[in-house]
């Protein structure tokens, strides 16, 4: 999912999504990880949470993303996703 279909489809303001909902309060690029989640490019998975590697096309369309070398993204019980960067 490009920045360009994500702030078409969501409110963001300040690279942050201010819907409510699952991605309410959570980077930009929180939808496209959840997407690359869902398609099984997953470097590690457990019960609530997957850790996904950051590629150069992901830098390049979120350079927010920084130094980070991938994400890891929190599913909580209440069906909410909740996006970090992991810099190790």
């Amino acid at each position: 999912m490009t920045r360009k279909q994500i702030e078409q489809e969501w409110d963001v303001k300040d690279d942050f999504i201010t819907n409510p909902g699952q991605f309410e309060m959570e980077p930009v690029y929180a939808p496209h990880f959840y997407e690359v989640y869902l398609t099984g490019f997953v470097d590690d998975l457990n019960d609530n949470s997957a850790i996904i590697g950051i590629t150069a096309d992901d830098r390049k369309e979120f350079p927010e993303l920084e130094n980070a070398v991938s994400i890891r993204l929190i599913f909580t019980d209440d069906g909410f996703i909740i996006c970090q960067k992991i810099y190790r």
